[in-house]
């Protein structure tokens, strides 16, 4: 019960901190135009709310997971915070992908959901896909060639996790 109440205090932590991220935004940044959407105080209290809601969910130990039709793109899976991870039917016994998700899954948990967000956003716009470091991360079982050019594998055949000639087409 100890840990529980442990990683409670760890997330209360976080919480405060993404909240004092959000009144630092508001400071630094009030005579910036694009920032006028941040100023709305009921998106502020959106933001604060989604992340109470987050609290509890993040404080679970099983994540969920969907098996869909289809999934967005050709990718096979997806996790999406604080939602669950979705993954597509023709994949449901491919335990790969699945801990490929799952990886991702534990970077929210550490991260919180906006940091996480903020992370992963950045280091797609900075590095692209194949380079992402949280997608790197998640690749732990892929071959070192792999873990760079995951797109080219993936669609090749190349990768353990799953083949997909469709993958990523937009």
């Amino acid at each position: 019960m100890s840990g529980k109440i442990a990683m409670k205090k760890k997330v209360l932590r976080r919480l405060k901190g993404q909240i004092k991220f959000i009144f630092f935004l508001f400071k630094a940044n009030k005579n910036n135009r694009s920032f006028k959407m941040l100023k709305n105080k009921y998106l502020l209290l959106s933001f604060i709310g989604f992340s109470l809601y987050c609290l509890d969910k993040r404080l679970k130990k099983q994540v969920k997971v969907y098996y869909v039709d289809s999934m967005p793109f050709g990718f096979n899976g997806l996790a999406i915070p604080p939602f669950g991870i979705f993954i597509d039917k023709k994949h449901k016994g491919n335990k790969n992908l699945l801990l490929h998700e799952i990886v991702h899954w534990k970077q929210f948990q550490e991260n919180g959901l906006l940091l996480f967000l903020i992370k992963f956003f950045f280091y797609q716009i900075k590095y692209g896909y194949d380079k992402n470091p949280m997608e790197i991360e998640a690749r732990f079982n892929e071959s070192d060639f792999c873990k760079c050019n995951y797109t080219f594998c993936v669609k090749n055949g190349i990768a353990k996790t799953v083949s997909n000639p469709n993958f990523r087409k937009l």
